[in-house]
């Protein structure tokens, strides 16, 4: 059953993915957002269409395992990373769209946290944050700052 959060406040999450994409990063930062306490009502990844074939078995993996959020797009032709993004905002099935790369690993809470600002601050239109940035472990961290 929704929450009232869940129910008022529905989200896309966007992620543009690109050729040279690491299969352990591409996972760990999809499974960041799966494993939220507040769940997107849509994961939409648009890729680039040179993507390689262990990429496309990984979008194929996770539409397979959460068909009704995960939305997989690969694209006709080669986008920059503003076109990807443009693509992926008029695609997207919610006017509220969370935005990460695809070697980002969001906290859990993030969403969550995120959505409840919007939600108290009905004034806000957009909502960053810290990031922690970290070589090969998370737990290497090289430095914190505001986005």
């Amino acid at each position: 059953m929704e929450t009232q959060l869940e129910q008022d406040y529905r989200f896309s999450v966007l992620m543009p993915i690109y050729i040279r994409e690491k299969d352990d990063e591409l996972r760990a930062a999809i499974d960041s957002v799966i494993n939220q306490t507040l769940m997107p009502d849509e994961i939409l990844i648009i890729a680039d269409k040179d993507i390689p074939q262990n990429t496309k078995d990984i979008l194929d993996e996770y539409k397979s395992k959460y068909p009704e959020i995960f939305n997989p797009v690969i694209l006709d032709e080669p986008a920059n990373l503003g076109k990807a993004l443009q693509i992926g905002v008029n695609l997207a099935k919610n006017p509220i769209i969370a935005r990460m790369d695809a070697d980002d690993i969001a906290r859990n809470d993030r969403f969550e946290k995120q959505i409840k600002y919007l939600k108290e601050h009905p004034d806000t239109d957009l909502v960053g944050s810290w990031i922690t940035e970290f070589e090969e472990m998370p737990e290497n961290i090289l430095n914190c700052r505001a986005i």
